[in-house]
């Protein structure tokens, strides 16, 4: 009996003899920064260790949880370090790609605009922003009845299992309009509408990244302001978070707070200006400023927790959207049960998932006053909900309101 002190992570022998017998035993050491529960620590380690690297998939070196029951955030924990390559511990605050975890962002910007007039859930994506009709005119005619609504509910007539997803062939892309690469948004729009619809708009539901594209156009040109400070000050602000910003592509370019992600390919850059090949998380694959409204915000645990609390309840001060708007998002309108408008319904509430190489991400807003947030940097094999059972077994969680400890410092 006794205690086990390391000075950092690895792994540590330790051997116990006495006259008659000899024991060891090998301990895996892991960092863990913030507030929770050692109990807990175990279980959620021991689940980290089963993810198994897959292809290109490498395992997490990091993940942060964030945990708010009824308004309070009762846990945040680091655990691991941002990278195999440095002792820099993750932290509650450390800053991770939350990939289509974006989505509801862009969906609470649209619908304040609704909100407050500005915007019709029933106006034409063409007749907001006709500057993406291409100068060749549109391909498919049936385009013009692609609505704002149609857009964030995913019945727009894309379809990401019909033919390569645009998104990530934008060298393609660049070279089939005749301009560098990566293309603007707008040049990407104008190749978009060069093609062919999968079918009518407003048909079936589809989940397709370039719904959320185009409504990032929309919050622009409405607006008269770029996306991200839009969504800065109109969704994050009103409720504390200040550091979430839409990520950089290149490794070069991260945020100083920033985890490292884990992949193992790599493919030609899709940078002009930077050639060669690139790790396909780093510029080998997608372009973050093109999917700003669609997947490319970073965030902390504790950030997004405070966006789900904001989000659990119509009449939080924050005040994001209306009854009425905070209804339709989070009632199902793919009329398959599975998706609101910029969530996702489960049978605990609603959700957000995102995933990207080397990163996978969770924001789950519970019927039962929970909110909890799981980031990891490198792609999980395991389902979320294994982590979070292990925090939604607890109910005796310490009164302290953890959200006045970390946003005092934001």
């Amino acid at each position: 009996a006794g205690t086990v002190t390391t000075r950092g992570q690895g792994l540590a022998n330790i051997v116990a003899e006495s006259d008659s017998a000899v024991a060891s035993i090998v301990l895996k050491v892991v960092p863990v920064s913030g507030v929770g529960r050692p109990e807990l620590d175990v279980e959620m380690l021991r689940l980290l260790d089963t993810i198994t690297p897959t292809g290109k998939l490498r395992k997490p070196t990091g993940m942060s949880v964030a945990f708010a029951r009824d308004g309070r955030l009762v846990m945040a924990r680091g655990y691991g370090v941002i990278d195999d390559n440095t002792a820099v511990e993750v932290q509650p605050t450390s800053l991770f790609r939350i990939a289509s975890i974006s989505k509801p962002l862009t969906a609470v910007a649209i619908l304040q605009l609704v909100d407050a007039g500005l915007l019709s859930l029933d106006d034409r994506l063409l007749d907001v922003v006709p500057d993406l009709i291409p100068a060749e005119g549109l391909t498919d005619a049936r385009a013009v009845d692609i609505t704002i609504r149609l857009l964030l509910e995913h019945k727009s007539g894309w379809d990401r299992n019909v033919g390569p997803n645009p998104l990530w062939m934008l060298r393609q892309v660049a070279s089939d309009r005749g301009v560098a690469s990566p293309p603007s948004r707008q040049e990407f729009a104008h190749w978009v509408f060069r093609q062919e619809l999968a079918f009518s708009p407003g048909e079936r539901y589809t989940y397709n990244n370039v719904n959320y594209v185009m409504l990032g156009e929309v919050i622009e040109a409405v607006t008269g302001s770029p996306y991200e400070t839009h969504v800065q000050d109109a969704v994050l602000a009103p409720t504390g978070v200040s550091r979430m910003q839409v990520g950089r592509t290149l490794r070069d370019d991260r945020h100083p707070e920033e985890v490292f992600y884990q992949f193992g390919g790599t493919s030609p850059s899709i940078f002009d200006n930077v050639p060669g090949m690139l790790p396909d998380q780093y510029g080998g694959r997608f372009n973050l400023a093109m999917t700003a409204s669609s997947g490319a915000w970073i965030a902390s645990a504790v950030d997004l927790a405070r966006f789900g609390v904001a989000m659990s309840d119509p009449s939080h001060p924050s005040g994001l959207v209306s009854s009425a708007m905070h209804s339709y998002m989070t009632s199902d309108q793919s009329g398959a049960g599975v998706y609101g408008a910029g969530w996702v319904i489960d049978a605990f509430g609603f959700n957000h998932s995102g995933s990207l190489e080397g990163s996978n991400s969770l924001l789950s807003v519970r019927a039962d006053g929970g909110v909890f947030v799981a980031l990891f940097n490198g792609n999980i094999t395991i389902p979320f909900q294994a982590f979070a059972d292990i925090v939604l077994a607890v109910d005796d969680w310490q009164t302290e309101d953890l959200f006045g400890r970390y946003f005092r410092r934001y």
